[in-house]
């Protein structure tokens, strides 16, 4: 759709060649049965030398603004959300639902960056100010990881935990374990 020259693919857009801002919009109506506006279905066998990618899905852009202020996004969700009466149940902007049934090292989501260091500010994950929780981890069996210092009210850790607070009427943190037990700490070193 658009101009095809040495184009490969099922489907290729070119949205330059339409007066809209859109490459191609998707309206559908659902009904309580559930849906899909999108279904990629595909199945891959591939012994591939080190280094080869299969990705589904293949975002490539260039973004060149020379002043002004837009933004630019490879995918944004701008998701409306209006849930009433009894309606209770999880609403997600992504929700990831693997089925592993042998994998050596998955991830469920990989930040590999290029160049980051030509960037002013880069934030591999930026939470922007929500009244809910920035992060919630809902097992208490699930061990996380951090290789680099981490900062709690300091965005220059020097140390492995880096704890910092200008509230003169708090404390900068607080441990305490109420395991009802003879042998319970609230910070061991």
């Amino acid at each position: 759709l658009g101009t095809l020259t040495n184009r490969f693919g099922a489907i290729y857009l070119q949205s330059g060649l339409f007066n809209t801002n859109n490459a191609m919009i998707l309206e559908t109506t659902m009904s309580n049965t559930g849906g899909t506006g999108f279904r990629f279905q595909n199945s891959l066998t591939a012994n591939g030398t080190a280094n080869n990618d299969f990705s589904f899905l293949y975002i490539t852009n260039t973004f060149n603004p020379t002043s002004g202020a837009a933004r630019y996004h490879d995918i944004m969700i701008d998701t409306h959300i209006y849930q009433t009466g009894s309606a209770n149940a999880i609403s997600a902007a992504i929700t990831l639902r693997p089925t592993i049934s042998s994998a050596v090292d998955y991830r469920a989501i990989h930040i590999d960056p290029n160049n980051e260091q030509n960037a002013t500010n880069f934030y591999a994950v930026y939470l922007a100010n929500t009244s809910g929780y920035g992060i919630y981890q809902d097992s208490s069996t699930t061990p996380n990881y951090f290789a680099g210092n981490l900062g709690i009210g300091d965005t220059t850790p020097s140390f492995k935990l880096d704890v910092a607070t200008d509230a003169s009427s708090t404390y900068s943190a607080n441990f305490f374990n109420d395991g009802n037990n003879d042998n319970r700490y609230g910070i061991v070193i």
